[in-house]
């Protein structure tokens, strides 16, 4: 699969939470939506937003696809998809921490990171599982 076809895949199925994804569309994903959360959060911190409204509007925007696209990586693992709600979980930490104080979540905050570094580090199954079968 090409580059700009891996980059777009996540958003095209946004709302499939079966069957499987491979590494290099969750960093891809990863990546670049971090960049550009960033971008949107520094942008607002100079122009001196009270209410990050296009930060929020971003997450909002991007909410069902990371975590089809989680629930989808995990599958690839052959693990249920369950263990979203605890990606979720970190997720909403690192935004509060990012805007709030960084004593209450830094555990989630580092747990989160070392899922997401398995998540992308690690391969998935080779072998068909009970999701499918392996990413193309």
């Amino acid at each position: 699969m090409d580059f700009s076809k891996l980059l777009l895949r996540p958003y095209r199925l946004y709302a499939k939470f079966g069957g499987r994804s491979q590494r290099m569309e969750f960093l891809l994903f990863s990546v670049t939506t971090t960049i550009a959360y960033f971008v949107v959060v520094v942008l607002e911190l100079a122009g001196q937003a009270e209410i990050p409204v296009f930060s929020l509007a971003m997450v909002g925007a991007l909410f069902a696809p990371t975590m089809s696209l989680w629930n989808r990586r995990f599958h690839d693992f052959g693990i249920e998809g369950g263990w979203i709600g605890y990606v979720t979980l970190s997720a909403i930490s690192i935004i509060v921490w990012v805007f709030g104080s960084a004593d209450a979540t830094d555990t989630v905050s580092f747990g989160y990171l070392v899922i997401w570094l398995i998540v992308t580090i690690i391969p998935g199954n080779k072998k068909e599982n009970k999701y499918g079968k392996p990413p193309a």
